[in-house]
């Protein structure tokens, strides 16, 4: 059905070319997640983060990246930020991604 795409080579020369495409980043840090390369899928939901700080999609797979690392207090204060009701990405968003 699916092939495994090896998140080297085409992807991240895509990733290389339009740096500032959220979207991008956020699909390559889930594909290095499904390839179980976790430290780099941290690193790819990060950049993410950096450059779209209102993406709750990315702050949560940052998170469950986070769990699967072993830094489960790490991942609940990300997800504490995501539900605060200061934050730009709202806390009933936040609570229904969770």
């Amino acid at each position: 059905m699916f092939k495994k795409r090896d998140p080297s080579g085409k992807d991240a020369a895509h990733i290389a070319s339009k740096p500032d495409f959220v979207p991008a980043l956020y699909n390559y840090g889930l594909l290095l997640l499904a390839c179980q390369r976790i430290p780099e899928a941290e690193r790819a939901f990060r950049e993410a983060l950096a450059r779209s700080p209102e993406c709750l999609d990315c702050l949560v797979q940052l998170g469950v990246t986070l769990v699967q690392r072993g830094r489960q207090e790490d991942a609940r204060v990300l997800f504490g930020q995501g539900a605060a009701p200061s934050s730009p990405r709202g806390p009933t968003n936040a609570r229904t991604a969770l």
